[in-house]
Formats: C-alpha cells, sequence, structure tokens
C-alpha cells in the first residue's frame, strides 16, 4: 500500500490508482501544477477526539467536521514545496458499526482560477479522527500570489468544506 499517491504526470493526463485500498481517480492540472502528493492518516480514535475537542458521541446522526487546516510552509517560492495539513474528526451512530464511506475531493486555486483538482474518491474511514495532507511542488513558473487549497468531504446528507491559503513569493 501506498503511503502517497501523485496526481498528475502530464496536463490533461486522467490518472487512476489505489489509495489506501480504495479506488482512485484524479484529473491532471493546468501546466506546471500536477504535482500532488495525497496522505491520509487516522490520528485518534473515538473517544481521543471527543476528549481532545468535546465533541459527544453521535448516537442518531453522522458527525462530520473540520478542526484545522494549515500550510508549512505557508509562504513558498518556486520549485519549493509546501504541505497543506487537515484535521477532521468523524462520528458515526451505531448503526454505521464505527466506519464509512467518505466522499473526497479537493481542489487548488489563484485567483478563481482552477489550477489543479481531483474527481471525487471514496475512502473507507473508520470513526475518529483524522488527517488529509496534500504536499504540492510549486513549478518553476508559478506567479506570485495567494493559493487557495479547498477541500470537501461528505457523505450521506453532511458535508465539510475547508480552505488553507498559502503565498509563493
Amino acid at each position: 500500500m501506498q503511503d502517497y499517491e501523485q496526481f498528475g504526470e502530464s496536463a490533461g493526463a486522467t490518472l487512476g490508482g489505489i489509495a489506501n485500498g480504495v479506488s482512485t481517480s484524479f484529473s491532471a492540472a493546468i501546466a506546471g501544477w500536477n504535482d500532488v502528493r495525497q496522505k491520509n492518516s487516522m490520528l485518534r480514535t473515538p473517544e481521543e477526539d471527543q476528549r481532545r475537542y468535546g465533541y459527544a458521541p453521535a448516537t442518531d446522526h453522522v458527525f462530520l467536521k473540520f478542526n484545522k487546516g494549515y500550510a508549512t510552509p505557508n509562504a513558498v517560492s518556486p520549485t519549493q514545496q509546501t504541505t497543506i495539513y487537515n484535521d477532521y474528526s468523524l462520528s458515526l451512530p451505531p448503526s454505521y458499526e464505527n466506519q464509512t464511506e467518505i466522499t473526497y475531493e479537493w481542489s487548488l486555486k489563484k485567483d478563481g482560477q482552477v489550477l489543479n483538482q481531483s474527481q471525487p474518491a471514496v475512502q473507507l474511514k473508520k470513526a475518529g479522527g483524522h488527517q488529509a495532507t496534500q504536499t504540492i511542488k510549486i513549478p518553476k513558473n508559478a506567479e506570485p500570489g495567494t493559493y487557495t487549497f479547498e477541500i470537501i468531504l461528505s457523505l450521506d446528507n453532511t458535508y465539510e468544506v475547508n480552505k488553507v491559503d498559502f503565498i509563493v513569493r
């Protein structure tokens, strides 16, 4: 099983792969913005997650919430890389037997223009605290400015959106 996935080999390509045992398919980027590597990790048990954030256990509905997101480093130069971290909590009622499929997708934008985006991918997740990590290599021709990484998680009638900004100098 791979720790990281790479999205895009060349502009216009569509890739398929296996992410933590779950089939995925992703679209490549505008030229230069095609090197995004992703890793997903479970960080906390449901009990640890509830203690850390004060969330009550789910009894009759799904609870999905982003806790924080950030980029490190927050300011980079072309040819460097930044890593986007998104921490989220998933709590499930007993009828879900402690796991469910979450639909996961992301996009990378500058000034409202999409530079790279994934196709929706379904991943099997257990209840608890999770972290989605994307490492982005900044192309040598990147324009200076603020870039936004947006991640969307959804299941059933529940969805969460989180945006993280980083700066290219």
